[in-house]
């Protein structure tokens, strides 16, 4: 097996290998609160989660919905879903990580403003905008320009869908999508 790709650990893979595309199920953003369905993209449907990518090209910014529209609090989530929920939030970390090499990835599920129970995974860079600062509220939201927008759905319902991550080769310099897609004009994800 090639070092520079690693499994994830086995009881999310078995777990998560029974995926689908969502557009491909026809659940479409049905039951999301109507704050979630603003400004992003479904990728696809885990076990439990759909993961979402937030059109904001200044952070890799994925969003985890459980399927489980009343509940508002993770500790509401029963055992066994928290359980799945845990391993689904390790795979899009890792995939996050392994795609874009960031300086820290941070998680959050505040749920101030939108009460449906959702979890914020996000790629931050010590060069991003908001950086060391929370992205919530950062003004100046950058959509993806097509290109990149569509190898970044294609590249993470690839790797979100085999269950597998390269792992990051840290490197001193760190240029964040935005100035890949719209400085250097170059794909900024050749997997």
């Amino acid at each position: 097996m090639d070092d520079s790709v690693a499994l994830c650990p086995a009881p999310c893979v078995e777990d998560l290998i029974a995926l689908t595309r969502a557009k491909d199920t026809g659940l479409g953003l049905v039951n999301l609160h109507p704050q979630l369905r603003q400004d992003i993209i479904e990728i696809l449907t885990l076990k439990l989660s759909r993961v979402l990518l937030l059109n904001d090209s200044r952070f890799p910014w994925l969003v985890l919905v459980p399927d489980r529209p009343d509940v508002t609090e993770l500790y509401a989530l029963e055992s066994a879903a928290k359980k799945v929920l845990m391993s689904e939030l390790t795979v899009c970390s890792r995939v996050l990580e392994g795609l874009h090499r960031p300086d820290k990835i941070n998680m959050g599920a505040l749920g101030n403003l939108v009460p449906q129970l959702h979890i914020h995974v996000i790629a931050r860079f010590e060069t991003d905008a908001a950086w060391p600062g929370p992205i919530w509220g950062f003004r100046g939201r950058r959509p993806y320009c097509t290109s990149a927008l569509e190898d970044t759905v294609t590249s993470l319902g690839r790797l979100l869908t085999k269950g597998k991550c390269k792992r990051p080769k840290r490197t001193p310099f760190r240029a964040n999508l935005a100035e890949l897609c719209l400085y250097r004009r170059i794909r900024p994800f050749n997997i």
